[in-house]
């Protein structure tokens, strides 16, 4: 509870109480004198017996209607006693209010529209609550008597997860003002999502799926790590519904740098649906890792047409692993380009087809200065029309022995004479 004081405030007790009265009058007209504690405030009361005038009880007013004070007795080491008519009531500094650790009234959720507050200002500080759904302490900016018009703010950035959670994106229905815990309260975008988790989440090791649904025009650029994430888990994973689209415009579908780590995943049904175009930095990819980013196609996912490639990775440490069910159709320079020292793999198997007219112009699988394309666990099928592979500047495409036609194409793979590597890593194969 809040402590709260009045300068000057003393009277005399109006009749006696026992050790146990919980309500006190005082003299008609001096209740004024002492605070008007609301919710989740108090003041304290120090009674002084006249017959002996050495201070003794100390009580806690915890509310006050006129001059009748409901009051908690006993408090701060001191002994809930009897007192008489014209004892002295008042209002004091106590050792507890001096020394005691800060105290924040407990709220279950967001106090807005639920507690009236005062906000600060020259002279006083504001009223804070802790919210102990969302483990955050929210500030009054805007005081006032009623609840509906007081406006708390969150002012510390990051809950902490005390599990696994849901959030929700929907295309049609959602709003960027909405707080995304439920289906119904959906967010709109899905940079908007990623963006609020990156600023309020200590994710303590948990996990946060993201419920995705409906055709997006715009994807996801992550920059930078999350809070409490585990090193190399994805501690947000954007599930997708069945039939769900991503189609980015001069932007990828899914950029992850600076250490930026996340998952994606369409868990049943029609594959999600991913296709981007932009040939300018960053742009044009289906997912891009770069600059330490990370990203982990679990399944069901199709690409369509990108401008650069379907999936990229650039720069050491950078890293797309892809799983399950894939699908590519349409035309592109590449399925995967890597670069730079960027790692593409597949985790434990995967299954890529091509469907409908897909088209490559460069190279199906294009590695080149010192990344890595690990494919061998990978089974490509389906009709592609375009180069297999090119390999060079130290680049290298392991296919686990695959052979030279292990991936799909119309046309022989190249290897760059400077170093290039495909085959099982141990040498070029030609």
């Amino acid at each position: 509870m809040k402590l709260i004081f009045a300068n000057v405030a003393k009277t005399t007790l109006a009749g006696p109480i026992n050790s146990t009265t919980t309500t006190i009058v005082v003299q008609a007209g001096t209740g004024v004198l002492f605070p008007n504690p609301q919710q989740n405030q108090y003041f304290t009361v120090t009674m002084i017996p006249a017959s002996t005038g050495i201070p003794g009880e100390i009580m806690w007013c915890t509310g006050r209607s006129g001059d009748t004070l409901t009051v908690i007795r006993g408090q701060e080491g001191t002994v809930a006693t009897a007192y008489v008519a014209g004892d002295t009531a008042s209002n004091r500094v106590t050792a507890h209010g001096l020394l005691a650790d800060a105290q924040i009234p407990c709220q279950v959720g967001d106090p807005n529209g639920v507690i009236a507050g005062t906000a600060g200002d020259t002279v006083t500080s504001p009223d804070f609550v802790f919210d102990v759904v969302n483990q955050v302490v929210w500030a009054c900016v805007f005081g006032s008597s009623s609840p509906a018009t007081t406006i708390w703010k969150q002012i510390n950035t990051f809950q902490t997860l005390l599990s696994n959670g849901t959030r929700y994106v929907n295309a049609s229905t959602g709003s960027d003002s909405n707080d995304g815990l439920t289906a119904g309260t959906p967010w709109l975008t899905l940079q908007h999502a990623w963006n609020v988790l990156q600023s309020t989440i200590n994710f303590a090791g948990f996990t946060i799926r993201i419920n995705c649904t409906g055709s997006f025009t715009a994807g996801v650029t992550a920059q930078g790590g999350l809070i409490g994430a585990i090193a190399g888990a994805s501690s947000v994973v954007f599930s997708f519904a069945s039939g769900s689209l991503v189609a980015a415009t001069n932007s990828s579908c899914f950029l992850a740098s600076a250490f930026a780590s996340f998952s994606i995943d369409c868990p049943s049904g029609t594959a999600v649906q991913l296709g981007a175009n932009g040939t300018g930095a960053g742009q044009g990819y289906g997912v891009l890792a770069q600059g330490g980013g990370n990203i982990t196609i679990v399944q069901n996912v199709q690409f369509n047409s990108c401008t650069v490639a379907q999936i990229g990775a650039f720069g050491s440490g950078s890293i797309v692993v892809y799983g399950g069910t894939l699908v590519v159709t349409g035309t592109s320079p590449s399925f995967i380009f890597a670069q730079s020292g960027g790692f593409v793999s597949q985790s434990t198997t995967a299954t890529v087809t091509a469907t409908g007219t897909t088209t490559y112009s460069v190279a199906a699988v294009n590695v080149q200065t010192c990344a890595i394309a690990d494919i061998h666990a990978t089974t490509f099928g389906g009709s592609v029309t375009g180069v297999r592979y090119n390999a060079y500047a130290n680049g290298v495409i392991n296919t686990g022995s695959g052979g030279a036609t292990f991936i799909f194409g119309t046309s022989a793979g190249t290897v760059n004479l400077v170093a290039g590597v495909y085959g099982n890593g141990s040498g070029q194969y030609l």
